[in-house]
């Protein structure tokens, strides 16, 4: 299993921003998994690089009312914003609904 992948299966979303490692939840990450992305750092970087330069960069949206759109992001930078402005959100159109 490489480096990436097991950072992945660890439940932490790993991208590429400005050539630095960007991690989600940061806060979640345990002394011995920073240990463990120092020592891979440049192995997910190359694996990361690989990655973005094959994938297209579609990100989830969603609208106010949690209606999914797959916006295409200009960067890998520009992606991680998107994920992190637009989560999904808790408003379900029952809610949406009433007077």
């Amino acid at each position: 299993m490489s480096a990436l992948s097991k950072i992945r299966k660890e439940g932490f979303s790993v991208t590429l921003v400005d050539g630095l490692i960007g991690l989600a939840p940061k806060e979640k990450l345990s002394d011995e998994q920073r240990s463990y992305l120092k020592e891979h750092k440049a192995a997910i970087i190359e694996e990361l690089q690989r990655e973005t330069s094959e994938l297209d960069l579609w990100v989830d949206c969603f609208t106010p009312n949690g209606d999914l759109l797959r916006v295409k992001a200009d960067s890998p930078e520009h992606a991680l914003w998107l994920a992190r402005v637009n989560p999904r959100p808790k408003v379900t159109h029952e809610a949406q609904d009433l007077p």
